[in-house]
């Protein structure tokens, strides 16, 4: 599968039980598709996992880890751009404002960083324990 500066259908998932982030096409004519395993390094217990299709990357946080890394979606260019994050069981990639949302279970937050790490920051201090789950709504900002 190549990847021709064109977005591909994909479906991304991880498996912290094995330590691999997978990648399967979407559509086609086959009714089972094959999962392609990433050959990442920064990768022991992926959890959350979200991509910018625009730029052909994908963002996973780790739980043993404890970061947020991201890498091309042909597994180049594999870097850590948050450290300290405690328990992130979920992400969000804003594509249009280039942030990267997250949540942290242990410290009960929903922070931000831009794309490269860069300038983190706590939203949402909550007292709700097991925050699982994020979503962008870009239509109302």
């Amino acid at each position: 599968m190549e990847f021709q500066g064109k977005y591909l259908r994909l479906i991304l998932h991880t498996e912290c039980y094995f330590s691999e982030i997978y990648k399967s096409p979407l559509g086609g004519d086959d009714l089972i598709s094959v999962a392609n395993t990433l050959p990442l390094e920064q990768v022991a217990c992926p959890s959350a996992i979200a991509s910018h299709s625009a730029e052909e990357k994908i963002y996973w946080s780790d739980l043993t880890m404890k970061h947020i890394a991201r890498s091309n979606l042909d597994s180049t260019n594999e870097e850590i751009i948050l450290q300290n994050v405690s328990y992130s069981m979920a992400i969000a990639v804003d594509s249009y404002a280039g942030n990267i949302y997250f949540t942290d279970r242990d410290k009960k937050t929903v922070e931000v960083a831009k794309l490269d790490g860069k300038y983190r920051k706590v939203l949402i201090q909550s007292q709700m324990h097991n925050l699982v789950g994020l979503a962008i709504d870009i239509q109302r900002g």
